[in-house]
C-alpha cells in the first residue's frame, strides 16, 4: 500500500474514532437509563413522619415562642428545608447518617421512630413529630434493593470522575453490589464531589424528591387486608427537595407527644394528634402479632396463621369502628399504598 494510501485509511480511522466518542453516551446518561425502573410515583396524598428532639424544662418549652401556633410552623418548615438542602451543599460532606445519606429522614409511620417503637428498633430520635403530607406525583427513588449497573456506566462514571478503585467499593460494592442507600451516603465524601454532581444533575432532571430504603415499619399488618398476605413492608424515605422543593409538600403538621403547659393547638395539629396517638396504639400491639404471623407463614402453619390474622383484624377493628376512618388511614399511608 502507497504511503498515501497509508496516510488516508490512517485518517479516516481517527475520523471515525472521534465521531463513535463524539456519539459515545456521558456517565450521567448511561447512570440515568439504569436508574430509570426505579424511579417511582406517589399515586395519592401520603403521610410521612420525622422525629426529632425539642428542648425542654420539665415539660415547659425553653423556647416559649413555640407555645404560638405561627412559630411552630415556621420552625418546622425552616427544619424540614434546611435539612433537605444539606443533600445540595457540595460543602457538606457528612458521612456519619445512616439514612441513606444527607436530607430529611421520614418513617413510613408514626410509630417506627416513636419512642414507643425504641425498645423494639434500637432507634429513639426524639419525642416531637412531624407529620408532612406529600402530594400525589411526589417522585422517588426506590433504593429497597440495589440497582444494578451496567459494566459500561460504571467504567464511564470512573473515566468521568478519576474515581479510585478504593471509591468505587465503598459507592457500589458494599454490602449490595450498584447504587443504593449507601451509595448516596457516601457520595458526600470530598473526593467523590465529581460523582455527587453527577447525582444532583439526574435527581434535578428528573424531579426525584426522595428516595426510598429498607429500614423498621409498623403498617404491615396494618395495611394487610388479605389473610394470604404475609408480605412485611421494612420502608423509610429520605427527602431532598431540590426541583420539587414547590410541590412535593402539601403541608407540614407538628406534632407534640409530651403534655407542654401553656402550649394551645390549632385545629390542624389538634387533628393530626389526636390521629397520630390512635394509630400508635394500634400499631404498638401488633407489631408482637405481626412477627407471629411471619413465623407462621414461613412454618407454613396456616392453623396459627388464620388464628393471629383475626386477632390482629379484630385488634385494628376494635380502634378503628369507622370503617371510613380506617380507610382513609389506610389510604394515606405509604406502605399500604405500594
Amino acid at each position: 500500500m502507497s504511503s498515501s494510501r497509508l496516510l488516508k485509511a490512517f485518517t479516516l480511522g481517527f475520523a471515525l474514532t472521534l465521531s463513535s466518542n463524539a456519539f459515545a453516551a456521558s456517565a450521567q446518561q448511561l447512570l440515568t437509563e439504569d436508574l430509570q425502573p426505579a424511579i417511582k410515583t406517589l399515586p395519592r396524598e401520603t403521610r410521612l413522619y420525622h422525629y426529632f428532639g425539642i428542648n425542654l424544662n420539665g415539660n415547659q418549652l425553653k423556647n416559649t415562642s413555640l407555645k404560638k401556633a405561627n412559630n411552630r410552623y415556621d420552625m418546622v418548615n425552616n427544619r424540614i428545608k434546611q435539612m433537605a438542602a444539606s443533600f445540595w451543599d457540595l460543602k457538606n460532606n457528612t458521612t456519619y447518617l445512616a439514612n441513606a445519606g444527607l436530607g430529611v429522614y421520614f418513617a413510613v409511620d408514626p410509630f417506627a421512630s416513636s419512642p414507643a417503637a425504641a425498645a423494639d428498633t434500637g432507634a429513639n430520635f426524639g419525642s416531637t413529630m412531624i407529620e408532612v403530607t406529600f402530594n400525589a406525583g411526589t417522585r422517588y427513588l426506590d433504593l429497597i434493593d440495589s440497582v444494578a449497573l451496567r459494566p459500561e456506566t460504571l467504567q464511564a462514571i470512573i473515566s468521568e470522575t478519576g474515581m479510585q478503585q478504593a471509591d468505587v467499593a465503598k459507592l457500589f460494592q458494599a454490602k449490595k453490589k450498584g447504587f443504593w442507600r449507601d451509595t448516596l451516603q457516601y457520595m458526600a465524601e470530598a473526593q467523590n464531589t465529581a460523582f455527587r454532581k453527577i447525582v444532583h444533575n439526574i435527581f434535578n432532571q428528573q424531579g426525584i424528591a426522595m428516595t426510598e430504603y429498607g429500614w423498621q415499619a409498623g403498617t404491615s399488618m396494618f395495611c394487610n387486608t388479605a389473610t394470604n398476605g404475609g408480605k412485611i413492608h421494612h420502608s423509610a424515605l429520605v427527602y431532598v427537595g431540590g426541583a420539587q422543593t414547590a410541590t412535593a409538600i402539601k403541608s407540614v403538621t407538628m406534632v407534640y407527644w409530651n403534655d407542654a403547659t401553656g402550649v394551645e393547638f390549632d385545629a390542624q395539629e389538634t387533628e393530626a394528634l389526636a390521629r397520630n396517638k390512635k394509630l400508635v396504639s394500634v400499631l404498638q400491639p401488633l407489631r408482637p402479632l405481626e412477627k407471629q404471623y411471619q413465623t407462621a407463614y414461613n412454618s407454613k402453619d396456616k392453623v396459627l396463621m388464620k388464628s393471629t390474622y383475626s386477632e390482629i383484624k379484630n385488634t385494628i377493628n376494635n380502634t378503628y369502628v369507622d370503617q371510613n376512618e380506617l380507610l382513609d388511614l389506610r389510604s394515606k399511608t405509604f406502605d399500604c399504598i405500594k
